[in-house]
């Protein structure tokens, strides 16, 4: 018996980092037999990290995977090879005493038709582990000109896939997490991690956090934070506020999004983007008006973007713009769905969706292009799915 849990790429129909290609198999992470057989097995495949990047295959567009049948003696594979001897990924172990830190991902059923790797006969495919060279570069390991580091300058152009790119978020993200951290926050000694490098302990037995009495535990799962990003829209969706940050997006790029802003512990989904809308634009909206429309994993760090969409009832006073809340916008204008809708009717791929406006409409500099993010955000989704609802209403 096999369970394929892969998930396959569907364009974008999936939000970009979205896609599930691994079947996760959390709960294997503690069985000790398991990851010593996945640990072990011929076909096991390893995404190299080196100083927290990820390599990519520019040539074919993947992110750079290796395992020991295809690789054979090659100055990577060795270095794998040597690593995973001399590593017990099973009991805990310190990366920054040791290096290198490997993480267990999951089971991938789309790489091996036959499957060799079985376990319990339930769960099959090729085991794919992430590893990060601390302290080590490409230099002596990567041979061909091909294979170079992805950064987030170059990760939406190089990945040809969803797939890809969520396999290399997936990964990216533990990677980073271990980075940040290296003692205890409560007693300061070193920290472990446990299960296939999914959490860390205390290495101090007697740590103070290790104390079941006030529910406190010395262990600490990978962090996710969550961020609210909101498309903000009238009753007949006719129109859409967008802003434009003070941030540098990037020479010459005169860019407007949906508003964004991390969640406050205490807050639910509704009230923290209610709360984001007003502090950084002034508008007014009820937290039932608002709706949640779709997410996003988004790996720089490790972000969750919970993408909505908020419904203002216009009525002369909470619609108004009003920027003198939190400095955080350089403007924010009501634009007019339509102008949004042809852009799109248009659109086919592109990180940003240039906008064809009357400039003087929105009071804006004639010479500017003004543009939105395109497919690899999620803002483009909330932006899609207000233009789609005015359709359905004309």
């Amino acid at each position: 018996m096999t369970m394929d849990h892969t998930v396959e790429s569907k364009g974008y129909d999936n939000s970009y980092f979205g896609d599930q290609p691994l079947n996760r198999v959390s709960f294997l992470r503690e069985d000790e037999t398991f990851l010593q057989l996945a640990f072990e097995h011929s076909k096991t495949q390893y995404i190299p990290f080196f100083q927290g990047e990820a390599l990519v295959d520019s040539s074919k567009g993947k992110l750079y995977r290796v395992n020991e049948l295809e690789e054979g003696s090659s100055p990577l594979m060795n270095l794998i090879k040597n690593t995973v001897c001399n590593h017990d990924l099973i009991k805990a172990n310190n990366p920054h005493q040791s290096h290198v830190h490997l993480i267990f991902l999951g089971l991938d059923n789309a790489t091996s038709e036959d499957k060799e790797f079985i376990y319990k006969d339930k769960y099959s495919g090729t085991p794919i582990f992430a590893i990060n060279f601390i302290d080590k570069d490409t230099t002596q390991y990567i041979k061909s000109e091909s294979i170079v580091q992805l950064t987030f300058q170059n990760v939406f152009n190089t990945l040809v896939s969803n797939t890809e790119a969520s396999l290399y978020s997936h990964a990216n993200m533990y990677v980073q997490w271990c980075t940040k951290f290296k003692r205890c926050v409560e007693c300061g000694e070193e920290i472990q991690f446990v299960h296939g490098g999914s959490k860390w302990i205390c290495s101090k037995i007697d740590c103070p956090l290790a104390n079941p009495r006030q529910h406190r535990n010395n262990a600490a799962f990978p962090r996710t934070d969550p961020v609210v990003i909101t498309a903000i829209t009238n009753k007949d969706w006719s129109k859409c506020c967008l802003a434009r940050s003070k941030r540098s997006i990037g020479k010459g790029i005169i860019m407007y999004s949906t508003v964004a802003g991390f969640m406050e512990p205490g807050e639910t989904i509704e009230s923290s983007c209610q709360r984001e809308v007003w502090e950084e634009t002034g508008i007014d909206v009820k937290t039932e008006d608002i709706i949640i429309v779709k997410s996003q994993p988004w790996p720089y760090p490790q972000n969750l973007m919970i993408g909505c969409v908020a419904t203002v009832d216009f009525n002369g006073q909470n619609e108004t713009i009003d920027l003198n809340h939190d400095p955080e916008l350089l403007d924010a204008q009501w634009f007019d769905t339509k102008d949004l809708r042809d852009a799109l009717d248009t659109y086919e791929s592109g990180f940003f969706l240039p906008l064809k406006l009357d400039n003087a409409k929105y009071s804006l500099d004639p010479e500017i292009t003004v543009q939105v993010p395109g497919k690899n955000a999620i803002a483009f989704d909330l932006i899609k799915h207000v233009v789609k609802k005015f359709k359905e209403s004309l």
